[in-house]
């Protein structure tokens, strides 16, 4: 079963504003680029990722959103807090390039699983 990726999760450092007398308690946060370190003393936290998923076999084609258990934990706690009984899961925006790599994914994803257009 073929899968890709389409968008990698991004990684935040979030840790408290030291000196910060006007807003004690103050925290500071910042996407970590693949590789970066995060400044000592941080939480890190990660948002979604977007996979493209096929068969041939079984002709089906899947998207699918990947978190950590804790965003999952998050997001379900945000929603049944609120009394909402539906809610979206969102990747960050998509750059121009992450979209034309899904159209082609999807594109190869459908020809696999279902055969190509004529």
């Amino acid at each position: 079963m073929p899968k890709e990726r389409i968008k990698h999760a991004t990684q935040y450092a979030t840790w408290e504003a030291e000196g910060n007398d006007e807003y004690p308690g103050a925290q500071l946060s910042k996407a970590l680029e693949p590789g970066e370190k995060a400044p000592v003393g941080s939480t890190i936290t990660e948002d979604v990722s977007l996979d493209v998923s096929w068969n041939r076999d079984a002709e089906w084609v899947q998207v699918a959103i990947e978190m950590t258990p804790e965003k999952w934990k998050e997001l379900s706690d945000i929603a049944q807090g609120d009394g909402i009984d539906h809610y979206s899961i969102y990747t960050d925006v998509l750059s121009r390039t992450e979209i034309n790599k899904m159209i082609r994914t999807l594109r190869r994803a459908r020809d696999a699983a279902y055969g190509a257009d004529e």
